[in-house]
């Protein structure tokens, strides 16, 4: 039996490209972003490609950011023993 993940539950990488645009879609339009808006480039296509790399790896799918930037795992605990309830064992932040 295969455990679907986060990323294939979610449907996959245009569910998770549509999450990213929306994430900076609201902290180019929401005031209370601002200051966080503010320490981002001003094209933000950048930050959109490594956040849905990340993404993609950390839910389940393919571990695109890895594979281009090496593993990063300054996850908090918390959120690493979530991954890990979800069977998301495909090395990233467990």
């Amino acid at each position: 039996m295969t455990t679907q993940t986060p990323y294939g539950a979610m449907g996959r990488e245009q569910a998770i490209l549509n999450l990213v645009d929306r994430f900076y879609f609201y902290m180019d339009t929401l005031p209370e972003v601002a200051g966080i808006r503010a320490i981002h480039q001003t094209d933000l296509s950048t930050a959109k490609e490594k956040l849905f790399k990340f993404l993609s790896g950390c839910l389940g799918g393919p571990n695109l950011f890895i594979e281009e930037f090496g593993h990063l795992c300054c996850v908090p605990a918390t959120c690493r023993l979530r991954l890990v309830n979800l069977n998301v064992t495909n090395g990233c932040c467990t």
